[in-house]
């Protein structure tokens, strides 16, 4: 059962000092809202820039994606990296990254959130 958190609450976790291992996979946490972002759709928006020198220093590669088929927007935003085998959730300014080990475990993570947090 997903449980989100009332709309204008901040978060009572505090930033993760170092990443943790689950399920095959390293989770990064931590904290983007504001002045990062106020809402789900400026995080997708800024997070997947092409231009914007600090999140992709280098035009060239590809980054992160919008996955709309994902999420419950604009409260919990999905963004991924195939190519970095990294899934990212926004969750009302909470962030995770989470970076796979291989490829078998990113397309079988992807799998499971599409068929547990589809966008309806």
């Amino acid at each position: 059962m997903r449980t989100r958190r009332q709309a204008g609450i901040p978060s009572r976790r505090k930033p993760q000092d170092s990443p943790r291992r689950r399920d095959g996979c390293t989770i990064h946490a931590g904290f983007a809202g504001y002045p990062f972002a106020d809402d789900g759709y400026e995080f997708q928006g800024r997070a997947t820039s092409q231009v914007d020198p600090v999140l992709t220093p280098d035009p060239s590669r590809l980054g992160l994606r919008i996955w709309p088929e994902v999420g419950d927007w604009p409260h919990v935003v999905y963004l991924h990296a195939p190519e970095e085998r990294a899934i990212v959730e926004y969750c009302e300014a909470d962030l995770s990254v989470r970076i796979y080990d291989d490829e078998y475990a990113y397309r079988q993570a992807c799998r499971k959130l599409v068929a547990e947090q589809p966008c309806l």
